[in-house]
């Protein structure tokens, strides 16, 4: 039984009739490909689910029955990650200010 075979090439660049690794670069293209394509369906989806959070979280901050800290505390425990957390305060300082025409 042959062993599988690992080859490193640059995607894109040119695959010669005679090489004999060419149907290992093939299968590798196709794999990348489908990989892309799955990835440009699933990208809508997961920007929703970010930006559902996103405006929750900023719903929150704006609130003034709550304060920062806290909120913060309770976006890391629903397992927002700080760079989304973040996103959420820029988003409710700019809505805040919008509201109070500054």
């Amino acid at each position: 039984m042959d062993k599988p075979q690992v080859i490193a090439f640059m995607v894109g660049g040119e695959i010669a009739d005679d090489d004999p690794h060419k149907w290992i670069k093939l299968r590798a293209l196709a794999i990348s490909d489908a990989a892309e394509a799955w990835e440009d369906a699933a990208r809508p989806v997961i920007v929703e689910a970010r930006a559902d959070a996103i405006d929750q979280a900023a719903e929150l901050l704006m609130d003034d029955a709550f304060d920062v800290e806290s909120t913060w505390d309770a976006a890391e425990a629903a397992g927002l990650p700080d760079g989304m957390i973040d996103s959420a305060g820029n988003a409710a300082l700019l809505l805040w200010q919008v509201e109070r025409g500054l």
